[in-house]
């Protein structure tokens, strides 16, 4: 016999708000033999080859359920031979009298949300209300024209750009600004995740760099968080145009419309032109962390449209957006088979266009 001890973890910190079940070769899912602490533990029998190990967090919706399927193996170890990234590998404990596997599940509010924001940069579909003067089903192609056909194909990765013009290091010059022109390609992921329990933002577009380490024995993370400048400031023109997707239940625009994913991060991380000279309106952010040569992971919050700025991002305040930046790192550490869970956060209103 052996046993199988499983524990669950939020923010790095072990829980008992997690109800574990396992179903064993196909059989019904059952409770653990015993319960000690933060374990639940269940007895395996010798020929077992197959164990579906079912994670279901006590607050939902904040956490989803989770499911693993583990194998033992002839020489006394244990795999994962599906499962997402919250499951960590399992490990075996031998002793002369019991074989226990060990494994750790981590619950986070965070979801990937990337797939779903690239399908949001489509300007036409049947998902879009008929509104006049839009013709049914409506669309919002008459934001166009686009530089590139929407949507990308990817979203996950960014292009290179020759000859982009960058401020010098120092930015100034016998009284005028310094500039050059540089080619810039930044190395590493973009991702959007979505924390759906948020007012707002719920949406934070997210850019690690290659540069920032992750993995075990790594050290803490920087953040720089971007914030928008007010939305309110361009409704109804723009993010609240009866035009746009609408959720078909609650009618509300935020946060999947396309304005909110065209304008509110897809030209913030990208370039239509040359700043100084074509568009100076795209902010290009993953391309100035990449000339400034600074290793940071660059995080945006999607803020939404509202009556006040309160409403617009109601988790303003720096310190508040710690959480959801410790879940990001989590999840990217977790993805690169567990590190240590700890960060800073740089928090700031303007990236400069420079480098140095």
């Amino acid at each position: 016999m052996a046993q199988l001890c499983l524990t669950a973890r939020i923010r790095g910190q072990t829980t008992t708000a997690c109800t574990f079940t396992i179903s064993v070769d196909g059989s019904s899912f059952v409770a653990p033999n015993s319960q000690i602490l933060d374990q639940s533990i269940f007895i395996i029998a010798d020929d077992a080859a197959s164990i579906v190990v079912r994670a279901e967090p006590i607050d939902v919706p904040k956490y989803r359920t989770l499911e693993c399927e583990l194998a033992p193996q002839i020489d006394g170890g244990i795999v994962m031979v599906q499962g997402p990234a919250e499951f960590e590998p399992p490990t075996v404990l031998i002793t002369p009298v019991l074989r226990t596997y060990l494994q750790t599940v981590h619950l986070s509010s965070a979801r990937d949300a990337t797939e779903r924001s690239r399908e949001c940069l489509n300007p036409v579909g049947p998902d879009y209300p008929g509104h006049p003067p839009a013709p049914a089903p409506g669309d919002m192609s008459f934001r166009g024209p686009f530089v590139s056909p929407l949507p990308p194909a990817d979203i996950t990765t960014l292009e290179f750009l020759a000859d982009v013009t960058c401020v010098k290091s120092p930015a100034i010059s016998n009284g005028q600004i310094s500039v050059e022109a540089l080619s810039l390609a930044p190395a590493g992921a973009v991702a959007v995740i979505s924390f759906p329990t948020l007012t707002a933002p719920q949406l934070f577009a997210v850019y690690w760099p290659n540069s920032v380490p992750r993995g075990p024995g790594v050290g803490p993370t920087p953040f720089l968080v971007y914030f928008h400048p007010t939305m309110g400031q361009n409704a109804p023109q723009f993010y609240a145009d009866a035009r746009d997707r609408h959720d078909p239940m609650t009618g509300k625009i935020y946060p999947w419309g396309f304005d909110y994913h065209f304008f509110g991060w897809w030209r913030y991380f990208n370039y239509f032109g040359d700043p100084f000279t074509v568009d100076p309106f795209c902010k290009g952010l993953p391309y100035q962390v990449e000339a400034a040569a600074k290793p940071v992971v660059l995080v945006l919050p999607l803020n939404r449209v509202a009556s006040n700025p309160c409403d617009e991002m109601s988790r303003r305040n720096p310190g508040c957006h710690v959480p959801c930046c410790r879940e990001l790192s989590n999840a990217r550490r977790r993805a690169s088979r567990h590190g240590i869970l700890q960060q800073r956060s740089l928090v700031a209103f303007l990236l400069p266009h420079t480098r140095g």
